[in-house]
């Protein structure tokens, strides 16, 4: 998910600065220029990249920033020290009510909804896995069998208990959240829908100040609103076994002022390793404890909801392509599915926005 060189590349590439050179250089004078702001800068883990377009685009990109940053170090981010999920992490004591804000308690909710329609494939509680296999950081080996169903042990988003307390039966003027775990050695990680939460954001505050503009946090684009020059918002779809800055297709998405649509995409290529000739990579599947071996290598979500589009996109890695169909089906979400023999799958509602541009795919079937 990370755009820079050392960590090697984002999922989909949001063809924000392309679209913007040709929007500048197709006559638009100084006056337009000054409504447009474009920035990157480094959070959630991973590169931003912001595009905003409109009066006061540099105060909406600052106040985007700003509002991604509050929230991974105060409320998603594991690993920073003073967050909800960090403190929670660490505090709670098995089978005890731990007080958190609605915010956490709803993406707690939303997580363990995906997590009941996926058959658990979405699994908010990965983390002591992914620590084992150590892909993330660079780890090349695979780890002992018992070192895996020591982690499964731990892996179980079913353990965790969200309870709202009405505030009619408490007398406190507002509901009040708390979470109970069952167990020691649960770990919460919001890494799969953190992103797109992001997204939602950005969209979230762009609509507020009547701007339009498009952002890619990691493998998660979101475009807002309508274009000053009228012409589609353009998403590239990276070449999953191509290098970086190669793409396999393209998505144009044409908006009205007043809305957004999230791209998510997920594959097997963004941090991985090879032994005896499989690929090992970092999307891990909650009941083998091993990757994702489903056939589809890169999984593209289309929706008008952040969190759901990254979420997804992990899902139906995990899921394959039948299983997966259904569940976007059943989101009403669209997708594009690319399996190891490079056959593009894709949902009915988006294939007349969407065209391939590398020969090496085709369209497959969908019978």
């Amino acid at each position: 998910m990370k755009k820079d060189s050392r960590l090697i590349p984002i999922l989909v590439l949001c063809l924000c600065t392309g679209v913007l050179a040709a929007y500048v250089i197709s006559g638009y004078g100084d006056g337009s220029r000054r409504k447009q702001y474009q920035t990157t800068e480094f959070a959630m883990g991973t590169v931003v990249d912001l595009t905003v377009y409109g009066d006061g685009a540099k105060e909406a990109a600052e106040e985007l920033l700003s509002e991604i940053h509050i929230l991974e170090n105060s409320v998603l981010s594991w690993r920073e020290e003073g967050s909800e999920i960090a403190e929670l992490n660490h505090n709670y004591i098995p089978g005890q009510a731990y007080p958190v804000s609605q915010e956490l308690a709803e993406y707690l909710i939303f997580a363990e909804q995906v997590a009941d329609a996926s058959d658990g494939l979405l699994d908010i509680t990965i983390r002591p896995l992914a620590d084992i296999w150590g892909i993330e950081d660079g780890k090349k080996e695979i780890p002992e069998q018992t070192e895996i169903d020591g982690a499964l042990a731990n892996v179980d988003y079913q353990a965790i208990h969200v309870i709202k307390q009405d505030s009619e039966n408490s007398g406190i003027a507002e509901p009040t959240y708390m979470v109970c775990i069952d167990r020691e050695g649960i770990s919460i990680d919001l890494g799969a829908i953190g992103k797109g939460i992001a997204c939602d954001r950005i969209a979230d505050c762009l609509l507020e100040r009547k701007c339009s503009g498009c952002a890619a946090v990691g493998g998660s684009i979101v475009v807002s609103g309508e274009k000053q020059d009228g012409t589609p918002w353009v998403i590239g779809i990276r070449d999953p076994r191509g290098t970086y800055g190669e793409v396999m297709g393209v998505l144009n998405l044409k908006l009205s002022a007043g809305t957004s649509r999230f791209v998510s995409t997920s594959g097997d290529y963004e941090k991985y390793f090879i032994q005896d000739g499989r690929r090992y990579h970092h999307i891990l599947n909650p009941h083998t404890g091993y990757p994702a071996s489903t056939g589809i290598i890169s999984a593209t979500v289309i929706c008008d909801n952040g969190a759901l589009s990254d979420a997804l996109s992990t899902v139906c890695i995990l899921a394959g392509r039948e299983q997966a169909f259904e569940i976007l089906k059943a989101y009403g979400a669209e997708g594009i599915l690319i399996d190891e023999n490079l056959q593009v799958y894709v949902t009915e509602g988006i294939r007349d926005e969407f065209s391939i541009r590398n020969e090496n795919f085709q369209i497959a079937s969908q019978d």
